[in-house]
């Protein structure tokens, strides 16, 4: 895994234990680790502001779909499901649907909006600090589902997002603040 697939990969056991240090009512549990993260794949949603972002761990396939950020997002569907071969057809809690054909570096697709407008994709495999967070957590007694998708330029779509605000070293390590007091982790040796 590359040094940038692990900084963003450490983001969402830091921001679990950031938020739940911090904010009252929260608890959150990031749905990668740093030692065993699956293959992601990213890229747009053609014909929208869409991202997609795409984990998969042998068969199994989890993709978010976002089109916005805090407060301006019509688009905000996550999938599970399977892969059988190398294609996949999903259909979310929202009856959104997500079909694709997984090729080495990339996969390619179709993703099916409530209103039935049909949009492509390609996600490419994630590089850098590219890839997709998946946080669970229950809020003053509720389920609750974020996360974020960026891509390897940086732009990110998604309600929970790792805008960076200040950076310090601690045990040659180098943390990051972004602008919702989450920390991440850049490994070790970083400083």
């Amino acid at each position: 895994m590359s040094g940038g697939r692990k900084r963003l990969a450490v983001i969402a056991g830091a921001v679990a234990l950031a938020i739940l240090g911090s904010t009252a009512g929260y608890l959150l549990v990031g749905s990668r680790t740093a030692s065993a993260a699956p293959p992601q794949y990213v890229g747009r949603v053609f014909d929208s502001n869409a991202f997609i972002g795409i984990n998969k761990n042998g068969r199994k396939i989890q993709a978010y779909v976002c089109d916005g950020t805090h407060g301006h997002i019509s688009i905000h569907e996550w999938f599970n499901g399977l892969a059988f071969g190398d294609a996949f057809d999903l259909t979310s809690k929202g009856r959104m649907r997500l079909t694709g054909v997984l090729t080495r570096d990339s996969i390619s697709g179709t993703f099916v909006a409530t209103n039935q407008k049909v949009h492509g994709y390609t996600a490419n495999l994630a590089t850098g600090d590219a890839g997709l967070i998946r946080m669970e957590g229950i809020h003053y007694g509720r389920n609750w589902v974020g996360g974020w998708i960026q891509l390897p330029n940086g732009e990110q779509r998604g309600p929970a997002l790792a805008y960076v605000y200040d950076c310090g070293c601690y045990y040659a390590r180098k943390w990051c603040r972004n602008a919702y007091g989450v920390w991440h982790d850049f490994g070790p040796g970083s400083c």
